[in-house]
This record gives structure tokens, sequence and C-alpha cells, in this order.
């Protein structure tokens, strides 16, 4: 509810006159500042749930991760050690080394300067 008060209010004069108003009855009135201490304190709570909530399910998820992580680890223990075909030679590495410059985006130095404009001009 608070959303569709706030949205838009600079731009909207009626929209900001009615929150410059309620703000003013609000000053005046104790009535008005508790209503809306009380739709503050609300709105407040329902947030902090929805935060709880999604805190809960990235808490949820990284274990997830962390599981799957622990069984990847028990699979590649698990695994026999390094064949002799699998050790890269040395043209295999010339060329791998090769590969990852290619892959680095290359950009071009500009030789235009463009000067300032400024007002002393």
């Amino acid at each position: 509810m608070l959303k569709h008060l706030f949205k838009d209010a600079i731009k909207s004069p009626g929209k900001l006159f009615a929150l410059c108003f309620v703000v003013y009855m609000a000053a005046a009135s104790f009535l008005v500042a508790a209503f809306l201490f009380l739709l503050g304190a609300r709105w407040l709570h329902k947030q902090m749930v929805l935060k709880a909530k999604a805190l809960d399910a990235a808490e949820v998820e990284a274990s997830k991760a962390e599981a799957a992580k622990a069984a990847e680890a028990v699979t590649v223990a698990a695994t026999p050690a390094v064949k002799a075909t699998d050790v890269p030679t040395s043209a295999n590495a010339a060329n791998d080394a090769a590969v990852d410059v290619a892959s680095a985006p290359q950009y071009a130095k500009s030789a235009v300067v463009i000067p300032f404009k400024t007002a002393s001009r």
C-alpha cells in the first residue's frame, strides 16, 4: 500500500499535495499520527517476514549446493588416478595458452581526443 502512495509522488502534484496534507494532519492530530504509525508498523512487519522467507530459501539452496559439492568430491575421490594420456604435453600446453589469449577480449585504443567544453571559451 505504501508503494502506491509514494510511487511517482514527486512527478504528480496531486499526490505530493496529498502526502504533505497527511503529514500535516499527523503533526496536528494524535489520532492520525497513531494511525500512520500502525500502518508503518504493519508494513515493516510484512517486509521483515518476506525477507525472512527469502533468507530461509537461500539457506536451503546453499545447503543443497554444499551437499552436491560434497557428493561430487566423493565421486572425484573414487575415480582412478590420472592416466598417462591425460597429462598434457608441451605442444598441448602451448596451444592452450594460445586459446586463452585469443578468447580474451581485445579493445582498440582510440586515437581521438575530444576536449571538454567549458564555459570559459
